[in-house]
């Protein structure tokens, strides 16, 4: 799952065109990770399955909240959703197909490591990705 910040990132980018009020998006963006027991499995509408089926599911959180989904708090959300999915999507495409036959691959299970671009700390190498697709370096959630 993407971190904390990249999540902020990307609120941030979408806010630039739909130019709402950019706490509120800012916060929903966040409210799916922040819970007491770390299951998220409601907060991010997921069916139950394993790997890629069981990711987030951003299609029920809008079948769930159409009335609602004009405010800013509720839009954060379903960005956050959407950039799971397509992070999980995504990851699942680059990395599964190469790896699937030499290291019996897992969903989630991926040890390929990069640095952070800014401070030289070992990162992930999908953090990697997402960071320089969206900011044009390889950053740390410290960074």
């Amino acid at each position: 799952m993407p971190t904390h910040k990249i999540h902020l990132a990307i609120a941030k980018k979408v806010n630039d065109k739909l130019k709402l009020d950019l706490d509120s998006i800012m916060l929903g963006s966040v409210l799916p990770d922040l819970n007491i027991n770390a299951n998220h499995t409601i907060s991010h509408y997921q069916n139950g399955k394993l790997g890629i089926e069981g990711t987030a599911n951003p299609d029920v959180f809008i079948e769930n909240n159409k009335d609602k989904l004009s405010n800013p708090i509720m839009i954060g959300y379903l960005v956050h959703l959407l950039t799971d999915k397509f992070y999980n999507e995504s990851l699942e495409k680059k990395y599964q197909n190469k790896e699937k036959k030499e290291n019996n691959f897992t969903f989630g299970n991926i040890k390929r490591i990069t640095t952070c671009d800014k401070c030289g700390k070992e990162i992930s190498n999908y953090d990697s990705d997402i960071t320089r697709g969206t900011f044009g370096i390889s950053m740390c959630s410290k960074c």
